[in-house]
């Protein structure tokens, strides 16, 4: 009688795996009726490949998903295997060149050749794995990847891969029916400094700190886009004891599993979460129980850099009650969130950023410029008269006001409008949107400013409230309540407008560009700030001959000689003196690269 067969064993619930390129998380292993046989509920870490939220087609829920959208039924099958990964050294050594194994049978079946099989003689090399392993010895590496997109890192040695050859995926770290203990991992990469295990099909954080406790030099973990189990316990502190970078984007990582982390993460310096669907950092509706097991000791107390870009936050007071109370933060990166107001801090509100220098806020939709001043608000210490924000630290802005994606303050304004405004509001900033503030500048944008201001006609009470500045720069600058948008009572020489200069911008047909060599049809004039960066002046270049600024591929102009007492009837003549310049440094001045009043500006497409 012949014994049934059974195929291959289920995954557990919470395994891991990956199908033609897509990874998941088994979520329900079982039957799903009115169909036969057992089921597997999954859900896909790309929710597109998903098609419901583990609900059956008449509306019983199996499972439930973390991304909407994301999850979807599959029947165990021969044709369609689960690859469930292999353990750490198994995925290590798939990915780096190891020692070659050789065969002794293999080369005895080969004793007799003749002309047809010469091309099989093997060549027996005495001593050939001893070579090898002194030369490709993986204790020699510093970087090491066996995430999905490893790339080779100067001085690893990475292995090829051939076809058949195919990189192994990481699920966990050793392999006890194999024979591998702990202190295996040490053994094989003794020296790692960084390990990239991002889009790994990892568990568990517990996994996670298999590995990385035997790793005692580690200072860089990336663990972008894993789907971890939630944290039930803090990982032992030896785990991570000197990790100073770590890699969590698009992990859908909650700010309480951090807090949590947190306890491991002493010296932690900089920590990556973009793309986590992060919506708050309210913690005290979280049922998280390890949350109340935490320690009462400071979080992250060592953490000087926090990238959130492309997150869904939107309430400040929340960021502020989480944030605030991290001692050595100085970067913080918002970019592309959906933050809309910031409120003021109010005469109760002692919340402050102790030590942030550094603030991106671009790409989210702040609609007035009295949010700026909040931000640059929570960087001060409580004011306590004269200018309220002379005493804070704020240094470098990113604000954003680029024409594809400039928030609601920035509209009707170009690039240098935008910076202008953003220097004369907050007197600390020394870079907006990564370029330096110049003396000049700061000089030039407050005296624009004020100009501007006094354009609005506004009373006293409103524009105290609207500009929180004007008052003192115009103590600085000598701006009276007499003085009107053009300025009347303070010379000429002292305003923004007498340092305009008026230049033609030409459209140009080749490399180096020629003034007789030009569109004659896309002509423009503009009037730009000479002290300004290049770069703050582009898209109002670019507008000047209806163009994007994105369009301009370089930038020249065509400089007027001196002035040697020529008259007009020596036009013809100024045109072959003209001298042609590259702008080629965007951080620089018109003014330092010669351009006065009158010269050309040369757009190459």
């Amino acid at each position: 009688m012949s014994t049934p067969t059974t195929g291959p064993a289920l995954p557990a619930v919470g395994a891991r795996f990956m199908l033609k390129g897509e990874r998941g998380t088994v979520r329900y292993v079982g039957p799903v009726p009115p169909a036969k046989g057992d089921w597997l509920g999954v859900e896909w870490d790309n929710a597109a490949r998903g098609k419901h939220d583990g609900t059956s087609a008449d509306g019983t829920r199996y499972f439930t998903c973390r991304q909407p959208g994301a999850g979807s039924f599959l029947r165990p099958s021969p044709k369609a295997k689960l690859d469930l990964g292999s353990p750490f050294l198994a995925a290590l050594r798939s990915r780096y060149a190891l020692v070659p194994t050789f065969n002794a049978a293999d080369t005895q079946q080969h004793a007799h050749h003749s002309r047809k099989n010469l091309a099989e003689i093997e060549i027996e090399v005495p001593n050939v794995d001893a070579l090898f392993a002194k030369e490709l010895v993986l204790g020699r590496l510093r970087t090491v990847g066996v995430g999905s997109r490893a790339e080779a890192v100067h001085g690893s040695v990475e292995k090829e891969v051939e076809d058949g050859d195919a990189e192994k995926e990481v699920s966990c770290a050793l392999d006890l029916e194999a024979g591998e203990q702990p202190g295996d991992i040490a053994k094989a990469i003794p020296n790692v400094k960084e390990l990239d295990m991002s889009r790994s099909l990892l568990q568990d954080w517990d996994e996670v700190s298999k590995i990385t406790k035997e790793l005692p030099f580690l200072d860089t973990l990336l663990l972008h886009f894993n789907r971890f189990a939630p944290l039930q316990a803090a990982p032992p502190a030896e785990s991570f004891a000197r990790v100073r970078h770590l890699g969590l984007d698009g992990n859908l990582i909650s700010w309480v599993e951090i807090l949590v982390l947190s306890s491991s993460l002493p010296q932690l310096e900089r920590l990556d979460m973009r793309r986590n669907k992060l919506r708050s950092f309210a913690t005290a509706s979280d049922s998280h129980k390890p949350l109340k097991e935490a320690s009462d000791a400071q979080p992250l107390p060592r953490l000087k850099s926090l990238h959130l870009q492309e997150n869904e936050l939107h309430d400040w007071l929340d960021l502020v009650d989480a944030l605030a109370q991290l001692p050595q933060l100085s970067q913080l990166v918002l970019s592309s969130n959906s933050f809309s107001s910031v409120p003021r801090p109010s005469e109760p509100d002692t919340r402050r950023f102790p030590a942030l220098t550094d603030l991106a806020i671009d790409k989210n939709p702040l609609l007035e410029w009295t949010d700026v001043d909040a931000l640059a608000s929570r960087c001060c210490p409580p004011p306590s008269g004269g200018d309220p924000l002379a005493s804070g630290r704020l240094v470098s802005l990113s604000v954003g006001g680029a024409e594809e994606a400039s928030p609601p303050l920035a509209q009707g304004l170009d690039a240098r409008d935008v910076r202008a405004i953003a220097v004369a509001r907050i007197p600390t900033l020394q870079h907006v949107n990564g370029t330096l503030i110049r003396a000049a500048e700061r000089r030039d944008a407050e005296i624009w400013y004020l100009g501007r201001v006094a354009e609005e006609a506004l009373d006293d009470e409103t524009r105290r409230h609207r500009h929180p500045r004007f008052d003192v720069l115009s103590q600085v600058h000598g701006f009276t309540k007499e003085d009107s948008a053009k300025r009347a009572h303070v010379e000429e020489t002292e305003t923004l407008r007498s340092r305009l200069i008026e230049l033609r911008v030409i459209r140009a047909r080749s490399t180096p560009p020629q003034l007789e060599d030009t569109d004659n049809e896309a002509k423009g004039s503009v009037k730009l700030l000479g002290t300004a960066p290049i770069r703050s002046s582009m898209t109002k270049i670019a507008k000047a001959c209806g163009l994007k600024s994105r369009e301009i591929k370089e930038l020249w102009a065509s400089l007027a000689p001196a002035n040697d007492g020529a008259d007009e009837a020596d036009a013809a003549s100024d045109l072959e003196r003209r001298i042609t310049v590259c702008l080629d440094n965007p951080s620089k001045e018109l003014g330092w690269y010669g351009v006065q009043n009158g010269d050309y500006l040369l757009v190459v497409l």
